[in-house]
């Protein structure tokens, strides 16, 4: 079955790479050995290419980007499932957007494939606000009841 290379933020078919060093030697051997990458041939002789993605714009080595989810899936073991969100957060806040889709793609795959990237990074800020809302309305709760509790025994 053959991969469709996607943009990594909109999930989009419509990309161009462009660059130059390509080595055709190491595309034919790519051709031949299964990469676990998913990248056609096309990317395996250079790391000076890019690929532009014509939907949104965004620009990615997938050389780089492998390499980020290589450390990313690495780091797994030592981050715990809250810190991977921070790390997320400001990976996508400061623009590194491979460090940011290399975490998804460990933590929340299934949502990144469904709403891409940008998607994903707002609806997880939207679900934590509202566990923050929760929080603040049980506490409130609770106070308001040790109140009225507190005057009943009086």
């Amino acid at each position: 079955m053959a991969t469709r290379v996607q943009c990594p933020k909109c999930r989009s078919v419509e990309i161009e790479a462009r660059g130059r060093g390509f080595n055709p030697g190491k595309a034919a051997e790519g051709a031949i050995v299964k990469d676990e990458s998913g990248l056609p041939p096309l990317f395996y002789g250079t790391r000076d290419i890019d690929v532009y993605c014509l939907n949104c714009g965004h620009k990615w080595n997938p050389i780089v980007l492998e390499e980020e989810r290589g450390r990313a899936k690495a780091n797994t073991l030592s981050t715990s499932s809250h810190k991977w969100k921070s790390e997320f957060y400001k990976a996508y806040d400061s623009g590194n957007m491979e460090s940011a889709l290399a975490l998804l793609e460990i933590y929340r795959s299934s949502m990144l494939k469904q709403k891409g990237l940008d998607g994903t990074y707002f609806h997880l800020k939207s679900e934590d606000g509202w566990r923050k809302i929760i929080i603040v309305s049980i506490s409130i709760l609770a106070v308001i009841i040790f109140f009225v509790v507190g005057s009943l025994l009086l």
